[in-house]
């Protein structure tokens, strides 16, 4: 059943009970109410407004939640299943394991274990900051089934030719209001 319409039942039926038990406050209400169409109709365009203000946060915190992890999943692509460990971080063997599984199925292309979070990125130099960055830790070897990053200069990596303390950087992030964003460690942008 609608858990809107229960709710809407058990109050009407707390007032209606109400209402039954002290009937001289019942009646009172009725004949307010009726007498003063536009003030009522005031108090209860006021009670819904604030009602609508109380839960707009909670509405807006999960539809924000939901918009994130609908992002992910369109930033991974070409990704028909993410395994997930909640809050927590698998063993680097799990992706070994479900590869093994599902290497006879010859239906999966590859399987990549992998880290992200987000977080922040800024720069001190503009005083401008960013809340909505992606931090993907990948395997550059499993990366050949997942095909390769192309690159501002049109090249092509799978990731395996960069150095220690290199990252690829997308567009997106390495720009910020047309600056460049001072990053702490050298790499490739793209």
């Amino acid at each position: 059943m609608n858990p809107i319409l229960v709710a809407f039942a058990v109050v009407f039926g707390v007032v209606f009970l109400l209402g039954l038990r002290h009937r001289l406050l019942g009646r009172i209400a009725i004949r307010e109410g009726i007498r003063r169409p536009i003030q009522t109709m005031l108090v209860v365009g006021g009670l819904m407004v604030g009602a609508a203000g109380i839960t707009a946060a909670p509405v807006a915190t999960d539809s924000a939640q939901e918009s994130a992890l609908l992002n992910v999943y369109r930033a991974w692509d070409r990704t028909d299943v993410l395994v997930t460990a909640g809050n927590s971080v698998f063993e680097p063997s799990v992706a070994d394991r479900i590869e093994e599984a599902t290497s006879d199925s010859g239906n999966i292309d590859g399987v990549m274990g992998s880290v992200e979070a987000i977080g922040s990125l800024s720069d001190r130099t503009q005083k401008s900051s960013d809340s909505g960055v992606r931090l993907i830790g990948f395997d550059p070897q499993a990366q050949r089934d997942f095909g390769a990053f192309t690159l501002a200069d049109g090249t092509q990596t799978y990731g395996d030719d960069l150095g220690e303390g290199q990252v690829l950087v997308s567009r997106a992030a390495a720009v910020d209001g047309g600056h460049m964003l001072p990053l702490g460690a050298a790499g490739k942008t793209g």
